[in-house]
């Protein structure tokens, strides 16, 4: 049994046992089959965008309740918030109880927060418990997150409404912190977070690193295919930010940073426009006018559009893997990110992409200038990250995590 809410990483972890001939039960809030009475009335009810969750490729018997949909229809229209995050936990973890039940399931794997600790403590069954450590362990990303609101005292509003880790409530935070410690075993995924793990106390032979992989293929395009946006010509160096604009990607920082580089570009991709705007505005006054915003949905065109900045930039404050990463160099996009994310185990600095010393506007400027400094060396840079992602596929991710089975 596989749990976990939306789509995360596309449903790799279950389709990792689905492609050894087990029987796979998917306990989730959003995976609806478009040939299913359900799946019409999911169509009905949140539009046809709602089997971008579904894949063919896999065959799970999936497990979901009325409390999950309207979770997941309350998140919609109040994206991050930490009490939606902690109902869907219950929630997920009751149904999960009951599947364990009723199916005799002989191992579960929960990804984190998705309510393994009602299980630990209600099923009378021989079930293994597996935890997916997606995340950095709690106590490490608390401490990360107070120690920049010491510094940021101006965006500690939004931070403690988008993080579950700054709640005040210290059961929920404690209850988070011992997944790993009473699960059976941890399959995390980049030497972060099982940093983040041995900080904590867990035995490292309980621990697995499976780095995730990448999404697009390279073979989807070629280097000649390169089309520069006219808007973005002239700059010295154009940048794309991919994903959720929240205060933990270090979008506060980078802002600040291009407000006062006007010989940078920076495009955001991001599903909500309008909230990123009005963060932006809130934080500088404006938009800056070297600073863009776009949503693009589908997956190929968002890359084929981004891959034609010089670098992605991610300098998030904490970050368990960082899937735009292995996304961004699968298409020949190098990468600046954080060393708290998958981005040390990926990334050979000044090679194929550079890795931030710290996550402060002074540190992006810093490597943005040492990246500007090696602009005859971009295309190799390249050609390093396309091949370093070709090491890093789904096909080894999956061969780790069918290891613990």
């Amino acid at each position: 049994m596989v749990v976990h809410a939306g789509a995360r990483d596309n449903y790799e972890l279950a389709k990792a046992f689905c492609d050894l001939d087990m029987p796979v039960h998917l306990v989730t809030d959003f995976y609806y089959h478009p040939n299913t009475l359900l799946g019409h009335v999911a169509r009905i009810v949140f539009g046809k965008a709602v089997f971008k969750r579904f894949r063919q490729d896999i065959n799970v018997t999936s497990h979901t309740s009325v409390a999950l949909w309207a979770l997941d229809l309350a998140e919609r229209f109040s994206p991050r918030n930490t009490t939606i995050i902690k109902l869907r936990s219950f929630a997920l973890g009751r149904l999960a109880l009951s599947v364990i039940r009723r199916y005799d399931i002989s191992h579960a794997i929960f990804y984190y927060n998705s309510g393994v600790s009602q299980v630990f403590d209600r099923t009378p069954t021989d079930c293994k418990v597996v935890l997916f450590q997606m995340h950095p362990h709690p106590g490490l990303v608390t401490n990360i997150y107070r120690n920049y609101l010491l510094r940021r005292p101006e965006v500690a509003a939004e931070l403690t409404a988008q993080e579950e880790e700054l709640a005040k409530e210290s059961n929920y935070l404690d209850s988070l912190a011992s997944e790993a410690t009473r699960s059976d075993q941890i399959i995390c995924t980049s030497s972060f977070v099982r940093r983040s793990l041995l900080e904590a106390g867990i035995d490292d032979s309980r621990i697995i690193v499976a780095p995730y992989g990448a999404t697009v293929s390279s073979d989807l395009f070629t280097y000649s295919s390169l089309e520069v946006n006219p808007f973005t010509m002239g700059f010295a160096m154009r940048l794309a930010f991919v994903g959720q604009f929240v205060v933990r990607k270090g979008v506060y920082e980078l802002l600040i940073v291009m407000a006062a580089r006007m010989d940078i570009h920076l495009t955001i991709y991001t599903r909500d426009i309008e909230c990123a705007q009005g963060d932006i505005i809130g934080w500088l006054g404006q938009v800056p006018v070297n600073v863009a915003l776009k949503s693009v949905l589908d997956d190929e065109r968002l890359w084929a559009e981004a891959r034609c900045a010089d670098f992605l930039i991610l300098p998030s404050l904490a970050e368990g893997f960082g899937l735009v990463i292995t996304q961004a160099m699968s298409v020949g996009l190098p990468v600046i990110c954080s060393m708290n994310s998958a981005g040390p185990d990926l990334i050979q600095h000044g090679v194929s992409g550079f890795i931030l010393d710290g996550v402060m506007h002074s540190d992006i400027e810093d490597m943005i200038e040492l990246a500007l400094a090696s602009s005859n060396m971009w295309e190799n840079f390249r050609r390093e990250a396309a091949s370093a992602a070709l090491q890093h596929n789904w096909g080894a991710f999956q061969a780790k995590v069918q290891n613990v089975i």
